[in-house]
């Protein structure tokens, strides 16, 4: 059942009036209205797009939950995303469910949570116990303990899609507290195993802290914990009071409507209150926008960003990941200037990298750089806030690159296949696509020691956003190798031994190389994107032909020591271009698997002169003169 308070009693009949699905509206109690809303399946609206941007993807409501990324390629990927396909169309028109159902774990949950506010309502600490830096007004002290559960698990439960991260607010206590009231009920003998917490592997774990930090938008203070498998956080319901001499907000325990209003979005401000069993829309827009697959702020946009920039790309991912549209006067103020000094000013590289890896890690990382695109919020996350003049990338063909990618994805193009073999791979790709625009930034100044520094990409991508080393470490080398790469393709190299030893030079993600280098190049000449896919599509099919995709990855037939040994000489550093000639031996002579030819080889290169290297001497044994 939802309950709506009477502030928004006028808007929820303006909802409903005149649909012949829903209720009538009908009064039930002091507290609020309660109403019953039948959905519809809600048609997939048009977004609209400039014709820069290429043509909008088809999209379907995500069916998979938000750790789930790539999907299991590459024919998966195609049949999971057309809206077309009939598992995927069923999923376009799942009605929005109008209650919650918990599932076994959920109800256990549910269960134990309540026994354990029960047990606090028994057991009160002395009040000077119950410090706490958040006031706690007088007319909450005698109210009961109330717990929700909130945001993101309630939209994903009425969607019908598994989630394993439930937010617990809590109308008068902290998260800390609570959180210390339940270890400490689950300490008393006999209360854990009630709810199956006997089992180590369910048992409740370890609390963590997670402090607030205004300086970066991050106003609340929150407690987390893993129960029966669920990935559970408490937090106090709250409300956050600007001054004009602060930036930082006073943060007061507040209503569960105050609450609801602070948050990013209305389909992420309903609660299900466990207490009472009721399913609360206390902005009274949160399930209209879902049925009518919106995004929209609770409070007007400017509010809303201002108080935590980070909500802008929140809200892209949304829109992405569920296929909803952002309400027009959102979208106004997402790329608004004040919004965007705000953000470069006030927000963490990892809590930008944050939501930016679950964009790219989420169905759809196409439509979330499209929006990124359309609004032009480029200049406001691939920036150094430090240094914002460093290089000002060009996205006007950025799309080019970004929608062909995805239309290959899509079409589950052998390409494609050929290129991303994993989960890990593809989100490799969406990256390094969004990287595209930095690849024409000029080589950075050499250091006064004379070592080159990293590329300009890849130092704006740590100021940026920080990703973690081994996305780095895929950037970098598809910059550095960019023009090798292209020479290569270019000049229809078919020598086995040429390739392979081009693709030992670029390592392990020459792959994820090449997708850069193709989309680099439709990106810079998009009037030659069929040319240019026909090219790479050719060489690719040429490597596979020769069976060196892996060619990263070949052992020589003899290793160093053996090799020293065979030529009479002593190891040191020539032995790396030796080996070299070795592989090399290897790449055009695939079904010979003595290496004693190699070794000629070897002898007959200028790598290494073996007549003036001598074999170390023997050790003496004792006694022997």
């Amino acid at each position: 059942m939802l309950i709506i308070t009477k502030r928004v009693q006028s808007a929820v009949q303006r909802l409903v009036g005149g649909s012949k699905r829903a209720n009538l509206l009908s009064p039930s109690s002091s507290c609020g209205f309660f109403v019953t809303l039948g959905c519809a399946p809600a048609s997939i609206k048009a977004h609209g797009a400039s014709r820069t941007q290429g043509p909008e993807p088809r999209r379907c409501p995500s069916i998979y939950s938000h750790q789930e990324s790539c999907w299991p390629l590459l024919a998966s990927y195609s049949s999971a995303r057309a809206c077309q396909n009939s598992s995927c169309q069923e999923m376009a028109d799942h009605e929005v469910a109008g209650k919650i159902i918990l599932d076994e774990v959920e109800e256990t949950l549910k269960k134990l949570l309540l026994d354990v506010a029960e047990f606090i309502e028994k057991n009160p600490l002395p009040s000077e116990a119950e410090t706490s830096a958040v006031l706690l007004p007088d007319e909450l002290k005698k109210a009961p303990l109330e717990l929700r559960f909130a945001g993101g698990w309630v939209r994903d439960k009425l969607l019908g899609t598994p989630s394993h991260d439930i937010d617990v607010a809590i109308n008068k206590m902290t998260g800390e507290q609570f959180g210390e009231r339940l270890k400490e009920y689950l300490d008393v003998p006999g209360n854990a195993e009630r709810y199956g917490l006997g089992d180590a592997k369910k048992k409740a774990g370890s609390l963590t802290k997670i402090e607030k930090n205004p300086e970066a938008s991050k106003n609340l203070e929150t407690v987390t914990t893993k129960i029966l498998g669920l990935d559970v956080d408490f937090v106090n319901l709250r409300k956050e009071t600007y001054t004009e001499e602060s930036r930082n907000p006073v943060v007061e325990f507040g209503t569960p409507e105050e609450d609801a209003l602070r948050r990013d979005a209305t389909i992420n401000a309903l609660f299900y209150n466990i207490t009472t069993g009721q399913l609360e829309d206390l902005t009274g827009r949160g399930l209209s926008d879902m049925k009518n697959k919106i995004i929209r702020t609770p409070l007007e946009p400017y509010t809303t960003f201002k108080d935590d920039p980070l909500r802008v790309l929140r809200l892209i991912r949304f829109a992405s990941r569920l296929g909803y549209e952002i309400d027009a006067e959102t979208k106004k103020f997402m790329g608004n200037e004040d919004i965007r000094k705000f953000f470069l000013a006030k927000i963490t590289k990892e809590r930008v990298w944050t939501e930016f890896e679950k964009m790219l890690k989420g169905p759809d990382p196409r439509r979330a750089l499209s929006i990124i695109h359309e609004l032009d919020l480029y200049r406001t996350i691939f920036i150094d806030p430090a240094n914002p003049k460093l290089y000002e990338p060009d996205t006007k063909n950025w799309a080019e690159a970004y929608n062909t990618w995805h239309d290959l994805l899509d079409d589950g193009n052998e390409l494609a296949s050929t290129l991303v073999k994993s989960k890990d791979e593809c989100f490799l790709s969406w990256f390094l696509a969004s990287m595209i625009p930095w690849a024409d930034a000029p080589e950075p100044t050499p250091l006064k020691s004379g070592k080159i520094p990293p590329p300009l990409a890849t130092q704006v991508a740590v100021a940026a956003f920080k990703p973690p080393n081994h996305v780095l470490n895929v950037l970098t080398p598809s910059i550095a190798h960019l023009l090798a790469i292209r020479e290569i393709k270019d000049r229809r190299e078919k020598a086995r031994d040429s390739l392979g030893m081009a693709i030992r030079r670029w390592g392990a993600s020459w792959r994820s190389q090449v997708i850069f280098a193709m989309l680099y190049e439709i990106y810079t000449e998009p009037g030659k994107k069929a040319d240019i896919l026909a090219h790479y599509s050719e060489f690719m099919a040429h490597i596979t032909s020769l069976g060196i995709l892996d060619a990263h990855l070949f052992k020589p037939l003899v290793d160093g020591t053996a090799l020293a040994k065979a030529l009479n000489a002593k190891p040191g550093p020539w032995m790396k271009a030796a080996l070299d000639v070795v592989m090399a031996w290897q790449l055009r002579n695939p079904d010979i698997t003595d290496p004693a030819a190699a070794i000629e080889e070897v002898k007959l290169s200028d790598v290494v002169d073996t007549s003036t290297l001598a074999p170390p001497a023997k050790k003496q044994k004792k006694g022997q003169s």
